[in-house]
C-alpha cells in the first residue's frame, strides 16, 4: 500500500510542477507583450529626437531605394543582353583541383 501512495504523491507533485512551469511561461509571454506595447505607445514630445528619428528613417529609405534601383538595372541588363549570351560561370577552386588531378 505504501508504494502505491508514494507513486500517487509523486505523480501529483510532478503534475503541479508542470502546471506551474506552464503558468510561468505564459506570464513571461504576457510581460513581453506588455513591454512591447508600452514601448510603441510611448510618445516623445522632444522635437530634436523626432527629427533624429525622421532622418534615420530617411537614410534607410534612401539605401533601400538605391538597392532597388540597382536590382532593377541588373534585371534589365540581363533581359536585354542575356538573349544571345550564355552566362559563363567562373570555375571554382575545387573544380580546378579536380581538373589538375585528371
Amino acid at each position: 500500500m505504501k508504494k502505491g501512495r508514494k507513486r500517487k504523491r509523486i505523480r501529483m507533485i510532478k503534475k503541479k510542477e508542470k502546471n506551474s512551469e506552464e503558468e510561468a511561461g505564459k506570464k513571461k509571454e504576457k510581460d513581453k507583450k506588455e513591454k512591447k506595447n508600452k514601448a510603441t505607445k510611448e510618445k516623445t514630445n522632444n522635437p530634436v529626437k523626432l527629427k533624429a528619428k525622421l532622418e534615420k528613417l530617411d537614410t534607410k529609405l534612401k539605401d533601400i531605394q538605391a538597392k532597388k534601383e540597382d536590382i532593377l538595372r541588373q534585371l534589365k541588363e540581363l533581359e536585354e543582353g542575356g538573349k544571345g549570351k550564355v552566362i559563363e560561370e567562373k570555375p571554382t577552386q575545387v573544380s580546378k583541383e579536380l581538373e589538375n588531378r585528371v
